[in-house]
């Protein structure tokens, strides 16, 4: 389960720089299949 969530915060981190640099949209989709 750390492991998992470690992973988590690591692509939110990842998904927080790409959506400043301008690609929030396409990061979101790419993202909510893993979510899930």
């Amino acid at each position: 389960i750390a492991i998992l969530t470690r992973r988590v915060q690591l692509l939110m981190e990842r998904e927080g720089a790409r959506e400043m640099q301008g690609g929030g949209g396409v990061v979101v989709g790419d993202e909510r299949p893993p979510h899930y």
